[in-house]
């Protein structure tokens, strides 16, 4: 590591070096890595964890520094927050810290500055200027695979939004064009709508996770849902934001 990427690193971990719950956080992780494996004591226990070091107190990203947008810093933020508390989540369920060795915060502050650096990259790697200067969103991502019953709980796979939304052969980019609209969300309408009580387990959310791969049980993880509600209502809302999206397409 060169002496520039020591210095981020420094810089990216000292919110979390000097946080004042950071003993706490560690005796949150060990104690949830003693439970049984994605047992409900388990998963209650990381639902905490998450939470706790969710806080921006804590899981703190520089928007001086990266000299990101707001639209961008909101980005890199959100992206970097979630890929965290996935790897997190999988360390304690396969038991892999070790307090002899380290610790959660040990842990979060060795991954950090890469996933803050390599989400930085890719949000303005994929972005092109265009008139006044504007940034326009020209990412490609292959749309959602069908999903198979035993993950969604539905024997029928039309709920793929790229059915839904009927794409011609000769336009291949709508694929990305339609998660251009999820993750720009213009209106704020797919971040307000969530499951019950819980504002985080958004539609925006859980479908660029999706997206980006993730298995539902991993979502469901995160985000402290069911893995059968939160698929179901990933479908509910691939259904009813159609009209939308298909207006902000044509527009």
């Amino acid at each position: 590591m060169n002496e520039k990427d020591k210095q981020a690193s420094s810089e990216e971990n000292k919110e979390i070096t000097g946080s004042e719950w950071d003993g706490d956080i560690n005796a949150q992780g060990l104690n949830a890595q003693k439970l049984p494996s994605k047992s409900f004591e388990q998963n209650r226990a990381l639902r905490k964890l998450i939470s706790e070091i969710s806080q921006p107190s804590w899981l703190k990203i520089s928007a001086n520094k990266h000299e990101l947008p707001r639209e961008g810093y909101k980005e890199v933020t959100e992206v970097t927050t979630q890929e965290i508390n996935l790897r997190l989540t999988r360390k304690i369920q396969n038991r892999e810290i070790d307090p002899k060795k380290g610790s959660v915060s040990r842990y979060v502050r060795s991954i950090k500055p890469h996933i803050v650096k390599k989400t930085k990259n890719d949000y303005l790697g994929k972005h092109s200027f265009v008139k006044q200067g504007t940034k326009k969103w020209v990412k490609t991502v292959s749309i959602y695979t069908p999903m198979s019953n035993s993950e969604s709980g539905h024997t029928d796979e039309s709920y793929v939004l790229l059915d839904i939304l009927k794409p011609s052969e000769t336009a291949p980019w709508l694929s990305k064009q339609i998660v251009d609209c999820i993750r720009e969300d213009p209106e704020r309408l797919f971040r307000c709508k969530h499951m019950r009580k819980l504002p985080k387990a958004n539609f925006r959310a859980i479908a660029l996770l999706r997206v980006d791969g993730y298995e539902w049980q991993e979502i469901a993880d995160c985000l402290g849902t069911k893995l059968k509600a939160t698929a179901r209502f990933h479908d509910r809302c691939l259904q009813e934001f159609a009209p939308k999206i298909r207006e902000y397409l044509q527009s």
